[in-house]
């Protein structure tokens, strides 16, 4: 059986590449982000899900952890507290895009590339029959050791699925963009310290697809994000992690080619 989508599918949505054809998205495509904890689908991919949702695409966001690892030295009552609040504040970012949510309980900050947590979500994957992957990129954003094993998790994936593996695609950032937070985190259990201050972020590049965001789009993405309240100074979006990444984030997505088999 192959997931692939059908040629008669209604295209609707493209994303700017500055060279080659631009990625599309229509109608028959099934969007699946996989990503490490509540607020990244929001940050990292809350407009691609909104356009493939204006298109008629079904979308669906699994999300490895809920999020307990925020606060590592709170007591066991209050991670669970705040393991309950962020899986909340997951669900009600996914009402806001229209997806929906799945939450897979691996411990925050624990995350493997492991046989237990390969075969979980690929069976997830043979249920959704997703024609695109989402995650985060080769520098799990800032370092952060969950975001790096989701990336690793795809890329087993998309090999043992082979010809029936979704195109995936990555999440990328300004090269500088997050140094600021790496440079706040680096010391930290969560941070891989592999991960260089050099190794944060691209060029846009040919190989970068650029989706800028729309007033609509921005207005979803910021709902979402308001959404994550439990990691905002004020309840305010715009102060989300720094004030420019917030900027930068409410108003850009950029993309490249995941798995090996795509590029």
């Amino acid at each position: 059986m192959c997931w692939r989508r059908s040629r008669c599918a209604r295209r609707c949505i493209s994303v700017r590449r500055s060279r080659a054809a631009p990625f599309e998205l229509d109608s028959d495509d099934r969007v699946v982000v996989l990503v490490a904890h509540p607020d990244d689908e929001a940050y990292a991919h809350g407009a691609l899900l909104a356009r493939a949702r204006t298109c008629g695409a079904t979308t669906h966001v699994l999300c490895l952890t809920r999020g307990e690892g925020g606060r590592p030295r709170a007591s066991v009552d209050a991670r669970r507290q705040l393991a309950e609040r962020r899986e909340a504040e997951l669900r009600a970012a996914c009402v806001a895009v229209g997806a929906t949510p799945s939450l897979l309980g691996v411990a925050d900050g624990a995350v493997k590339n492991d046989e237990a947590t390969c075969e979980l979500i690929r069976r997830l994957l043979e249920q959704l029959q997703p024609t695109v992957l989402l995650t985060c990129g080769d520098d799990g954003v800032y370092g952060h050791r969950d975001h790096l094993a989701s990336l690793q998790l795809a890329r087993a994936l998309c090999g043992v699925l082979g010809d029936r593996a979704p195109h995936h695609l990555v999440a990328c950032f300004p090269r500088g963009l997050f140094t600021p937070l790496w440079r706040r985190l680096r010391r930290s259990p969560f941070i891989d310290p592999a991960i260089r201050v050099s190794d944060l972020g691209v060029e846009p590049d040919g190989q970068v697809f650029r989706l800028d965001l729309d007033e609509a789009e921005r207005r979803v993405k910021r709902q979402m994000l308001s959404c994550h309240g439990s990691q905002l100074r004020d309840s305010d979006p715009q102060r989300f992690l720094l004030p420019e990444i917030a900027a930068w984030v409410l108003k850009h997505e950029w993309y490249r080619e995941g798995s090996r088999a795509h590029l």
